[in-house]
């Protein structure tokens, strides 16, 4: 009878299908829709899919078309940064910008390099030249070898002399682009570990605003402040617009989802919305990562029903756990995985992600939080924790021995170090059935 029922419904469905000219989706044609739908491992090149993002877009548009003036984006980690200026310098190009990445042991000297090679695309990987018939042309900085009767090869050199030496090295480097004014976007900065290699870039930021390159930089970190990121270096800073990204708003987070299931045809229930909203503490990754999964979900059964189910949203949680990135799951397991106690740090971490509100009182975090939890979960066998007891929890979980996931602001308010984790707390606990954030809607 079950089996009967089922075939009655998927003939039911496919019939519905075929009324709306539509047939059943196959696996290529899923999979070419989300790639170019959803992105949660790759940043975002396309205006189109940087949901909540609009006003921003055209904020950096305009400033790159101010005369002298760079971009530096920053905010928290698995905001959207990188997808920011890649989408931004892309339409400022109407091409695919050069990318410098760096990185703990960036030097000055090698990321002028890596500019300077991806301005002049220069490759790393190439074929050994021959050295007899070969010859050496010096064209400004720059040396230009090869075969003779061939096109020459950039060889960028190893060593500068000065700030000077680098913005006239950039110079040449963005004169042998087509564009009037080349574009190319400088990646994690706030990962130099250097605060001289930051004071030297601030120094040449400079340099090339007064020699007036005609060059734009597209800057990313991870800071509140531009200062936070590159240090208090003022003479740079009239020549940087710092935009700072937020949290997307709820119907940003929806419409990712949205739009995406709509090119499937699928449907995906108000109800389900929400809960991605709240999870995803309004970073796009982890919408991009739970919708990735659920959209999946409902492909499986697609021959049956086009809607998700509860079922689909729950192995969609427990799926995006699994395949979320190693360093949040390493931050949260290491803060919790004690001998002793573990269950404790656990729904402590939960209750100070249970809140819209970043930083907390202890108080607020016990009562409106943990005690709710507690009640909840409805474990017989446990009872809730003493504030004071709870508080210990909390103290050493800004201990490094559990990885200091969270930090004490000032005097009992709390937060986590990086608000990014907090989206990976709300995962873990709706795969445990508590759902955070539900009264904040």
């Amino acid at each position: 009878m079950h089996k009967s029922g089922s075939s009655v419904k998927r003939i039911c469905v496919n019939i519905a299908r075929f009324a709306e000219g539509l047939t059943l989706l196959v696996e290529s044609d899923f999979v070419r829709i989300l790639k170019d739908n959803i992105r949660p491992a790759q940043p975002i090149d396309v205006p189109e899919l940087l949901q909540g993002r609009a006003t921003i877009l055209r904020d950096i548009h305009r400033t790159l078309h101010s005369p002298g003036m760079h971009v530096f984006i920053h905010g928290e980690r698995g905001i959207g940064k990188t997808s920011i200026a890649l989408t931004a310098a892309k339409a400022y190009l109407k091409a695919d910008p050069p990318w410098v990445g760096c990185d703990e042991k960036s030097t000055f000297e090698g990321i002028v390099s890596d500019v300077c090679g991806a301005l002049v695309e220069k490759t790393y990987l190439q074929k050994p030249r021959e050295m007899s018939g070969t010859a050496g042309i010096n064209v400004g900085l720059f040396k230009v070898e090869g075969k003779i009767g061939t096109a020459g090869q950039y060889v960028i050199p190893e060593k500068l002399t000065s700030v000077n030496h680098a913005a006239n090295l950039i110079k040449e480097a963005a004169a042998t682009r087509h564009p009037d004014e080349p574009i190319i976007v400088v990646d994690e900065i706030d990962r130099i570990e250097s605060h001289e290699v930051k004071a030297k870039l601030a120094e040449l930021i400079k340099a090339m605003h007064d020699m007036r390159l005609p060059l734009k930089l597209v800057m990313c970190g991870i800071g509140k402040t531009l200062d936070e990121i590159i240090g208090s270096h003022l003479s740079a800073s009239r020549a940087i617009t710092p935009f700072e990204l937020a949290p997307i708003s709820y119907d940003a987070r929806w419409a990712i989802i949205t739009n995406a299931a709509a090119k499937l045809g699928f449907t995906v229930d108000r109800d389900f919305l929400i809960r991605v909203s709240q999870i995803s503490d309004g970073f796009p990754y982890y919408v991009h990562l739970i919708a990735e999964n659920l959209l999946w979900e409902i492909f499986d059964h697609r021959d049956q029903s086009t809607a998700a189910t509860s079922d689909d949203f729950h192995k969609a949680i427990g799926r995006a756990i699994e395949r979320a990135e190693s360093p949040l799951r390493e931050a949260y397991n290491y803060a919790i995985q004690k001998t002793t106690n573990s269950v404790d740090y656990e729904e402590a971490l939960w209750a100070i992600a249970e809140s819209t509100h970043l930083e907390r009182q202890i108080k607020d975090i016990y009562e409106r939080s943990y005690l709710p939890i507690m009640e909840y979960r409805n474990v017989k066998s446990r009872q809730p924790l003493d504030i004071e007891r709870f508080r210990t929890r909390l103290y050493r979980l800004c201990d490094q021995s559990h990885g200091g996931i969270i930090v004490r602001k000032r005097n009992s308010w709390y937060a986590f170090k990086e608000n990014v984790l907090r989206g990976y707390v709300r995962l873990v606990a709706e795969r445990n059935g508590v759902p955070l954030g539900a009264d904040h809607f």
